[in-house]
């Protein structure tokens, strides 16, 4: 799925799950088409297990993805905790509408799927305590990993770039390898601890709270990435502009090479700030 966003595959297998959530058919519809979403997310994992060292870097810093989206990721994807976060938020907001529903007269109240059991609200703390717990680890293990950028060997392989000696000279990008090699280990790793939390939320919920789930899930990621492509085309239709406005022309009224013609052309311009005027001030006196 090179080039693809894995769950831009999906969106056939989503607009299944609405519709399946919506006639209340039998789980093992649901499962199929869950299913089919997760084989996409595995082959989507098994691609970073056997990218180069150049690549793991562009997936961890995210660089395939828009400025919004690589703000929120966590080691080139999503926090596994916040899986239990949007359960959490989905039912709660599920359970608000079927409320004011039953309020307002239009729907009987009855058992729904945004009610969670207590066994299921146990497990999936249980769940989002031990994707803490994890995610804690690998954190500390990028840092440590991040920290080694400006050891010796480094700062070594740095300073002999421009030795006159060739002999001397250290490959900074060889140097480096041994920690790129690390970084793509993390990567695996944090892949690693997403599908088992995934796993681990399949076996807590119902098919069918699942499906709601995947939905939401879909949604959030397919508005993030429409808001970030928004974004970063008016930021960089912005910076064009910026840089191709001509700058106002600043004319000595006297001889050029003089002072005056100095002091007229840096200090008196209508756009400088009276920091800057301060500061051509003091040179010009």
């Amino acid at each position: 799925m090179e080039g693809v966003r894995w769950w831009m595959g999906c969106q056939p297998h989503i607009r299944v799950l609405r519709g399946v959530v919506r006639s209340s058919v039998e789980n093992r519809e649901v499962e199929a088409s869950l299913h089919k979403c997760v084989s996409l997310y595995m082959a989507d994992i098994h691609e970073h297990s056997v990218l180069e060292d150049e690549k793991v870097l562009h997936t961890i810093s995210g660089g395939s993805v828009t400025a919004i989206e690589a703000s929120f990721m966590w080691l080139g994807g999503w926090r596994p905790s916040c899986a239990m976060m949007l359960v959490y938020s989905l039912m709660g907001v599920q359970l608000r509408d079927e409320i004011r529903s039953f309020g307002l007269g239009t729907e009987k109240l009855v058992r729904s799927e945004a009610v969670l059991s207590d066994k299921q609200i146990v497990n999936l703390r249980n769940v989002q305590n031990r994707a803490r717990g994890e995610e804690k680890k690998l954190s500390k293990k990028l840092a440590s990993i991040q920290m080694l950028v400006s050891d010796q060997d480094v700062l070594a392989a740095v300073m002999l770039e421009s030795s006159p000696d060739r002999t001397k000279r250290t490959d900074l990008k060889t140097v480096l390898k041994p920690r790129m090699s690390r970084l793509k280990k993390l990567l695996i790793q944090a892949d690693q601890l997403r599908l088992q939390t995934l796993h681990q939320l399949f076996s807590v919920l119902s098919p069918v709270q699942v499906a709601h789930c995947a939905i939401a899930a879909f949604e959030l990621a397919f508005s993030m990435h429409a808001l970030g492509l928004s974004d970063d085309s008016r930021s960089h239709t912005s910076s064009l502009v910026s840089y191709a406005k001509p700058l106002p022309p600043r004319l000595p009224t006297r001889n050029p090479l003089g002072h005056d013609s100095l002091k007229q052309a840096v200090c008196v311009h209508p756009d400088e700030s009276n920091l800057a005027r301060e500061s051509a001030n003091m040179w010009c006196h």
